[in-house]
């Protein structure tokens, strides 16, 4: 889980823009055990914003699966989502879409089951890189708030197979309700494809 994990933190601070889903196979041939693994990237949950507007960059609450396999047998290692909140801090407004240390995440479906998700390996990181707006009169700088959940093939199925869920995210600073309205429907989409490419 050690290496998983740094193998994660490196690949989740990369790309910027308007997201693009891909899934990529991690070069593990200097680990020790050399399993499989895939990751996934830009898997953004939804346009809302936690503060309440739209997003129309790149930022946003991403949960990017990914799955560690056996290269001999092909047995199921590890299946997880990696989350990462791509937000800012300016001196004007503070982090109104700052999560804070992410400690769970919950799916809720229709009919009132849920999947409960405790967050790990929780990290913040923030951009050496501070700007300054002449415009407004602030300076801001970008923040990255991550974790990652572990989840089982059954519920991951569930999540790839079900058209409506509703999701919330709870971190020390505050908590995001995604209702089912509010969900991108290419996040559904991405969740199963990666689930037909890789798990069934």
């Amino acid at each position: 889980m050690k290496n998983l994990a740094l193998i994660i933190a490196t690949f989740v601070l990369v790309g910027c823009g308007v997201p693009q889903f891909s899934v990529k196979e991690a070069d593990t041939r200097f680990s020790e055990n050399n399993n499989q693994i895939y990751l996934s990237q830009n898997n953004r949950i939804s346009t809302k914003s936690i503060a309440g507007g739209i997003h129309i960059d790149g930022t946003g609450v991403f949960l990017n699966p990914f799955l560690e396999k056996n290269r001999t047998t092909g047995e199921l290692v590890f299946l997880g989502f990696n989350i990462i909140n791509k937000t800012d801090y300016n001196s004007k407004y503070g982090g109104p879409n700052q999560l804070g240390i992410i400690s769970d995440v919950v799916f809720l479906f229709p009919e009132g089951q849920l999947i409960s998700l405790k967050v790990k390996n929780q990290e913040n990181s923030t951009s050496d890189t501070i700007s300054y707006n002449n415009v407004v009169g602030y300076a801001s700088y970008n923040k990255w708030e991550t974790g990652v959940v572990e989840i089982s093939k059954k519920d991951f199925e569930r999540l790839a197979l079900t058209e409506r869920f509703s999701c919330k995210i709870t971190g020390t600073r505050q908590l995001v309700v995604y209702e089912e309205k509010d969900i991108a429907p290419v996040f559904k989409s991405n969740i199963k494809q990666f689930y037909d490419s890789y798990l069934k």
